[in-house]
C-alpha cells in the first residue's frame, strides 16, 4: 500500500512509509501517510467497519482521518471511512 501511495503522490513520497508493527497494533499506523492513519487488512474475510473502528481508535487524540483498506484474498482493494471525513 506505502509504494502505491508513492506511485500516486510522488510529492510526497518522502513522508509515506510502512509503519512498524507491533503486538498491540496501536503504537503506529500500517501505513503512514499525510493527514491519515491508515489501517491495512488483507484476509481471507476481512471485516472494514472493523478495521475503520481499529484505526479510530489506534489513533487516540490525534486530529487524523482514519482509513481502513481491505483486500479480501484474491479480490481487489477496498478503502472505508466514515462519511464526515469523505465530506472535509
Amino acid at each position: 500500500m506505502a509504494s502505491d501511495l508513492r506511485a500516486a503522490f510522488p510529492e510526497l513520497a518522502e513522508e509515506i512509509r510502512r509503519g512498524w508493527q507491533t503486538r498491540n497494533g496501536g503504537d503506529e499506523p500500517d501505513v503512514f501517510f499525510p493527514g491519515y492513519w491508515i489501517e491495512v487488512k488483507n484476509e481471507k474475510r476481512p471485516r472494514p467497519i472493523a478495521a475503520l473502528q481499529q484505526a479510530k481508535k489506534a489513533m487516540g487524540e490525534a486530529k487524523l482521518i482514519p482509513l481502513a483498506v481491505v483486500r479480501q484474498t484474491g479480490q481487489a482493494v477496498v478503502a472505508v471511512l466514515y462519511w464526515e471525513d469523505c465530506l472535509k
